[in-house]
């Protein structure tokens, strides 16, 4: 949980593929092993199985690793739903997760992964299109989760509140995914709306969640801002300097007083808020040299590396402080450190150092 707060990613996978491991090493995902089990010990070990499983395939996509724990190994019966009322919702919507992260798992295999490297343009869109099908289709079917009477319905709502942030923040990988090319124009105008879209949820989501508790503004730092947010942000991003579009500079500025009030709070938002500082700065001032107004601020370096996850890592660039006046370098967004997905980066073809052209 502590790794999980911090935003520690490789702990995190450390964690939880040590765990992954025990699990399978004590055969929990074996039907024949539970069911040598007295029953309650075998209901207490299907449980804890299934949120090892979650746990295994949420740090997928953020990782760019394969699950410790493959479905072919799995046999054991699903995710138990406890019937009385007030339990149902809670084990219907983590029954869902799991989906969640199947569907997660499936985005890293076939758009993402090193052997989806192999596929055509074709193939990729065929799949990106089935894969955003079945999102949408999950989705739907967790809005329709009745919690009227769930145990403690605040903490419910307010732990699923920003599930739209969530869901088109994976929409937008998808889209992202149909094209191997790392050009900024090869990105769909359904990826930018999926980005867009999930800006917007999430500058909706966050006043909600500051209106309430603590407790209810930690969650939404933690499980949203850290791993949500951001690759709607950098797309958005992209869109904004390719179109010198103002309405996305006012989506990207909202976004990053989020990101700045977050970043007071949970120490592991920093990194992220200083990174989407330093870009929206960079927007800022291509649109105003595009309107002809002095800017005071813009990058000095000619490659920027833009991670489309949130860095997993301490050794990813913050550029703010290399920002100099009236220096327009052609920017690059080139691959993140080379070793972590390639498709989930860009090469911005704008020429920002040739007036604007």
């Amino acid at each position: 949980l502590k790794a999980q707060q911090d935003g520690n990613l490789p702990l995190q996978w450390s964690l939880m593929s040590a765990a992954a491991r025990h699990v399978l090493a004590l055969g929990y995902h074996r039907r024949g092993k539970l069911a040598a089990l007295p029953t309650q010990e075998a209901r207490r070990a299907r449980r804890l199985f299934w949120h090892v499983y979650f746990a295994d395939r949420r740090l997928t996509l953020t990782q760019g690793k394969a699950p410790v724990i493959q479905d072919i190994d799995v046999d054991v019966e699903p995710f138990e739903i406890i019937q009385t009322p007030e339990r149902k919702p809670w084990d219907t919507s983590f029954s869902a997760f799991i989906e969640f992260g199947r569907i997660q798992c499936k985005i890293y295999e076939k758009l993402y992964s090193p052997a989806a490297s192999r596929s055509t343009d074709e193939e990729r869109r065929a799949v990106a299109a089935h894969l955003a099908k079945c999102l949408s289709t999950w989705y739907e079917s967790w809005r329709s989760v009745d919690y009227t009477l769930a145990y403690r319905i605040e903490l419910f709502q307010f732990t699923f509140d920003a599930l739209e942030v969530v869901y088109c923040s994976s929409l937008t990988l998808i889209h992202r995914g149909v094209s191997s090319s790392n050009a900024a124009s090869a990105i769909t105008e359904e990826c930018f709306e999926a980005a867009r879209k999930g800006l917007t949820a999430h500058t909706t989501a966050y006043p909600r969640s500051a209106s309430g508790e603590y407790a209810s503004l930690f969650t939404y730092a933690v499980w949203t801002q850290l791993y949500s947010s951001y690759t709607p942000y950098i797309i958005i991003f992209l869109h904004c300097i390719g179109n010198s579009d103002a309405q996305d500079l006012n989506l990207l500025r909202s976004s990053l007083e989020i990101s700045e009030r977050l970043s007071g709070l949970v120490e592991s938002c920093k990194k992220q808020y200083e990174l989407c500082r330093a870009l929206y700065r960079i927007a800022e001032a291509y649109i105003k040299a595009k309107k002809g107004v002095a800017c005071t601020a813009v990058p000095a370096e000619t490659t920027i590396t833009l991670p489309l996850q949130q860095p997993t890592t301490d050794s990813w660039p913050c550029f703010e402080s290399n920002l100099e006046a009236n220096a327009f370098p052609d920017l690059h967004v080139d691959d993140w450190n080379g070793s972590y997905m390639g498709q989930m980066s860009f090469t911005l073809e704008n020429h920002l150092g040739k007036g604007g052209h």
